[in-house]
C-alpha cells in the first residue's frame, strides 16, 4: 500500500513540475498567483515522497509514544464498531441525501440572500443539527467564519460580493 502512495505522490508531483513550468511562461503579474498555490504544494508533496520513503515518520511516533498507538487504536476500533452496530446506525444513502440537501441550501441562500448574509445562515444551523457542535462553539464559529470571509475577500482582496439575484 506504502509503494501505491507514493507512485500516487510523485504522479502529483510530476503534474505540479510540470504546472511550474508552464507559469513560467505567465507574464510576470500573472504568474504571482499560481506561483503561490504551486511552490507549496511542490514542497509538500516533496516532503511527502522524502518521508513515506524513510521510516522517520513511524520511528519518531514510536519514539515519541511507544506503544499508545496499538491501544488507542484498539480502542477506536471497539467504540467504532459498538457505534456501528448500534440502532443509531443510518443508511449511508440517508447521509448523503442528507449533505446533498445541506449543500443545497446553501446554493439556495447564496442565490436569496447573498453570500455574507447565507455564511451564518447556513453554518450555525449545519454545525448544530450535523455535527452535533454545542451552541457556544457553534456561535463562535460562525462568526469566526463569516468575519474571516468578509476580511479576507472584502477588505484585504477587495473582492466586491455579487448582491443576491432574488429580492
Amino acid at each position: 500500500m506504502r509503494a501505491r502512495g507514493m507512485l500516487f505522490t510523485a504522479i502529483l508531483t510530476g503534474v505540479g513540475v510540470v504546472l511550474l513550468v508552464q507559469t513560467l511562461y505567465l507574464a510576470p503579474g500573472s504568474r504571482l498567483a499560481p506561483l503561490w498555490v504551486i511552490l507549496p504544494t511542490l514542497a509538500l508533496l516533496i516532503l511527502e515522497l522524502v518521508l513515506e520513503g524513510t521510516a522517520l515518520p513511524d520511528r519518531a511516533f514510536r519514539a515519541l509514544h511507544g506503544d499508545t498507538l496499538r491501544g488507542t487504536a484498539e480502542r477506536v476500533e471497539l467504540r467504532l464498531r459498538l457505534h456501528v452496530s448500534g440502532d443509531r446506525r443510518r443508511p449511508r444513502r440517508s447521509r448523503e441525501l442528507r449533505l446533498t440537501l445541506w449543500g443545497a441550501l446553501l446554493l439556495a441562500l447564496v442565490y436569496t440572500v447573498g453570500f455574507l448574509a447565507a455564511v451564518p445562515l447556513y453554518l450555525a444551523p449545519y454545525l448544530r443539527v450535523e455535527a452535533h457542535v454545542a451552541w457556544s462553539k457553534t456561535l463562535v464559529i460562525t462568526m469566526l467564519t463569516a468575519g474571516f470571509f468578509y476580511l479576507v475577500f472584502g477588505v484585504l482582496l477587495n473582492v466586491p460580493f455579487p448582491p443576491a439575484l432574488v429580492g
